[in-house]
């Protein structure tokens, strides 16, 4: 903080805003109310200091810095090539010199809270373990060096984004994972902003938090900015326009995630797994939903902060409904098996299995009671809220039943196969049963793209059901 104080004298400053000073930390109604006002803090400061360095509030960031290298300015700018396709068309490739990059590890990229201050203000000067750095909307400056805010934010595995994108990303219209070279084109059930969104998801999600609690109000300011942009209803991180698709969200294979061990929010909401999500519909080019939104609510637990904490939910949806068993593989993948379907299709939980995140499944016709059956460890304590909040070991012996409910069909194509190239996949909802009348999301599944399963998916009967 004396760092702080510093540097904002050193500019010529006279007020300084600093969160853990201005919030009452232990004074919910306070923190309810500045919560309410944290948008226009970020968006109207003048300048925001980053202590980017800094592990804590209570660590400086102007101490000496190690030498660091970033490798020699690239001297051959990239050049772009021209090329016959085989139907005839010219297209191009565009090269550039490959170069290694080190990774800029740094505290305040790791925190959850941290993320709207830097998407939302003006002006940032970021104290990096590194050097200073300067970006606003238009610029992006450092004390030498060659690094650019594409190339920091890579090597930094944050979101490209910066104050005013909204809706006009500046990478012609494409989108892509926090730190990743890979973009993807708009699809035609989206729209920029909300792909945006998407972006700030990703790079949000692998983030921390001290206190589980905060998942959703330490995106409120973000959700109050994109609400502007996407003029939709809020509901516990997704958007009631783009309900379906944003259901799609997923738990990428190589990651860990967890559930926290109370509610926090409905099991359909993203925001309900403690790690890094991605979302399945951003690289869709064709898309044909199969189910359809019957009614969706959320209970925010104060009307100060619409987008933050809520204290129940349900969605109520109508599609295609599969029961089948759910058998776990050797990469602890659950496989789905069912009558006439023939190969077994992969589906993946939402929480790392082996941590009794994944939620119990009831015999047919049976109820779960207040104390629900355990299926690997009779001992474990397990709970089951009116909210369908519950913990249990996976469900690791073979035909465990869950239920998969069809969101919809992909048109992937796929030259390799020479009789039908175009391959239809299923995408939908892995559910378990929460008690007698509901379910409970634990993971999703999508058919393989070389074989079309999809009719045994959209075959079932459509039902109406409640998840919460």
């Amino acid at each position: 903080m004396r760092d702080a104080v510093f540097t904002t004298r050193q500019l010529g400053m006279r007020f300084l805003w600093i969160d853990s000073l201005c919030i009452i930390q232990d004074s919910l109604s306070d923190v309810e109310q500045e919560l309410s006002k944290m948008r226009d803090i970020y968006k109207n400061a003048y300048v925001t200091i980053s202590a980017a360095s800094a592990r804590d509030c209570n660590q400086g960031f102007l101490d000496l810095r190690p030498e660091t290298n970033f490798g020699p300015e690239p001297e051959i700018p990239p050049f772009i090539l021209p090329f016959l396709c085989p139907d005839g068309t010219l297209a191009s490739i565009t090269l550039k010199l490959l170069q290694s990059q080190v990774k800029i590890n740094e505290p305040i990229n790791d925190r959850a809270w941290t993320l709207q201050e830097s998407l939302l203000s003006p002006r940032i000067l970021i104290y990096s373990k590194t050097q200073l750095f300067w970006k606003c909307k238009t610029a992006f400056c450092r004390d030498g060096g060659h690094l650019t805010w594409n190339s920091y934010s890579n090597m930094s595995g944050i979101s490209k984004l910066r104050f005013g994108d909204i809706g006009k990303s500046d990478a012609g219209g494409q989108v892509g994972p926090p730190g990743s070279q890979f973009r993807f084109p708009v699809p035609p059930h989206s729209t920029l902003a909300r792909q945006e969104w998407q972006e700030v998801i990703q790079d949000y999600s692998r983030r921390q938090l001290s206190v589980p609690e905060d998942k959703l109000p330490a995106l409120s300011a973000m959700a109050a900015e994109y609400q502007s942009a996407l003029q939709t209803e809020y509901l516990a991180g997704l958007w009631r326009s783009y309900l379906i698709f944003d259901l799609m969200w997923i738990r990428p294979s190589r990651q860990q995630a967890t559930r926290p061990a109370t509610f926090r929010c409905p099991s359909w909401s993203w925001a309900s797994l403690d790690g890094q999500i991605g979302f399945k519909d951003m690289g869709l080019r064709e898309f044909a939903p199969e189910a359809e939104i019957i009614r969706c609510v959320t209970s925010p637990t104060s009307a100060l902060v619409p987008f933050g904490r809520v204290n129940g939910g349900e969605l109520v949806i109508q599609g295609p409904l599969k029961k089948v068993d759910l058998v776990i593989d050797t990469a602890q993948n659950p496989e789905i098996v069912g009558d006439a379907l023939g190969d077994p299709v992969t589906a993946y939980f939402d929480a790392t299995i082996g941590k009794l995140e994944v939620y119990p499944n009831p015999r047919d016709g049976e109820t779960l009671s207040d104390e629900s059956e355990i299926l690997e460890e009779p001992s474990s304590a397990n709970k089951l809220s009116s909210l369908g909040e519950c913990r249990s070991s996976p469900p690791l012996g073979n035909g465990v039943p869950g239920w998969c409910l069809t969101l919809g069909l992909s048109i992937e194509k796929d030259e390799s196969l020479a009789t039908n190239p175009r391959i239809r996949r299923a995408h939908g909802l892995l559910l378990t049963k929460a008690d007698s009348d509901r379910f409970q999301r634990v993971g999703w599944f999508h058919t393989p793209h070389k074989v079309d399963r999809a009719d045994w998916f959209i075959s079932g009967p459509r039902e109406t059901i409640v998840i919460i």
